[in-house]
């Protein structure tokens, strides 16, 4: 079990086509490209546990408190919720084979506005486990963002990973 306390600083810039478009049609000025400034404070409380030699489960939960991308709006919790569960073959059988799959949600949107709910994320991981030095790992992740309007986008990233520890 491990905690930790968190600042964050962050600005972000968004060029709004979508918005600019809105304003352009409604004679509502709106600027395309916005600057915005976000402070929040926060902690995590993080937990990982060896079920058995071959198996792990490891969590997070925590939050931030802070500022929203919309300035009009007062400032907000926003929760963070995780967790992933691992498995090894290579610790039962003569297969170097691990697994990852895991689980988290973020309330707090980094780049737009226009996300209602937590942004939900699904990670798998099937790694090359045979060797304690190197790592080799193909990483999927998909991405569920609720939008205002009623739809939702998934966003998706393969990576390949490579690592060697020497």
């Amino acid at each position: 079990m491990s905690g930790a306390l968190k600042y964050e600083k962050d600005s972000f810039t968004v060029v709004d086509l979508l918005g600019w478009g809105r304003g352009l049609v409604s004679g509502e000025p709106v600027d395309l490209v916005q600057t915005r400034e976000s402070n929040r404070y926060g902690g995590d409380l993080r937990f990982a546990w060896a079920a058995v030699d071959w198996l792990g489960v490891s969590a997070m939960a925590g939050g931030r408190f802070g500022d929203n991308l919309e300035e009009e709006q007062d400032k907000e919790f926003f929760p963070t919720l995780g967790i992933a569960f691992d498995a090894d073959l290579y610790a039962r059988t003569a297969v170097p084979l691990g697994v990852v799959l895991g689980y988290s949600q973020e309330s707090f949107p980094r780049a737009t506005s226009d996300v209602a709910e937590a942004i939900r994320s699904f990670q798998i991981r099937l790694a090359y486990t045979g060797r304690d030095d190197f790592i080799l790992a193909l990483d999927s992740t998909v991405d569920r963002l609720p939008v205002t309007d009623g739809e939702t986008l998934e966003a998706g990233t393969l990576l390949f990973h490579m690592r060697y520890y020497f």
